[in-house]
């Protein structure tokens, strides 16, 4: 992880109030490991078994939470998994009414709320970014389809979403891949 800090702290402007880039792990070969910018793709798709998608999300609260202050990173969880299990962060948004679970329709709400409030509001203070764990479970062409205006139009607005499902997800043209 050493190196990761190192490499991290190159390519951050602490000065930002959000961060530019906002760097992940996933995946290692011999010569080295290999990261993703998440700023940089936008939303993703994880898929895998749960205890596969529960170590990635885990590295990447951890990595995101390390390097970025709760002023410049604010995570938020819906669906049964909670970012899988993620180790609790303290970037991890306390939103009102939060019993430890938010359905997806409901984060799409809050995230589109969001959307809306940084349209409104460009000019003002910087606000943090928001990187939220969605868990599609069986649902997950309807839940994506709920996701729809937070996974195109939420980059743009510093926030990015992570959909993790357990099983293949029909998602052709929803990530732009």
């Amino acid at each position: 992880l050493s190196r990761f800090h190192r490499l991290a702290g190159m390519l951050l402007d602490r000065a930002s109030a959000a961060p530019a880039v906002l760097l992940v792990p996933v995946g290692a070969a011999q010569n080295g490991i290999h990261y993703l910018n998440l700023a940089a793709a936008g939303s993703v798709l994880l898929t895998g078994s749960r205890a596969e998608t529960s170590q990635m999300t885990s590295s990447w609260v951890s990595s995101l939470g390390t390097l970025h202050p709760q002023e410049q990173l604010a995570f938020l969880a819906a669906g049964g998994g909670q970012a899988n299990g993620a180790v609790p962060d303290p970037n991890f948004a306390a939103m009102p009414g939060d019993e430890g679970s938010r359905s997806v329709q409901q984060l799409a709400g809050e995230l589109e709320e969001a959307i809306v409030s940084r349209e409104a509001f460009v000019d003002s203070v910087p606000r943090p970014s928001i990187v939220s764990f969605a868990e599609l479970a069986e649902q997950g062409v309807e839940y994506l389809t709920r996701l729809d205006t937070v996974i195109h139009r939420g980059p743009e607005h510093g926030i990015f979403i992570v959909c993790v499902a357990h099983q293949r997800v029909d998602a052709a043209n929803m990530f732009g891949a």
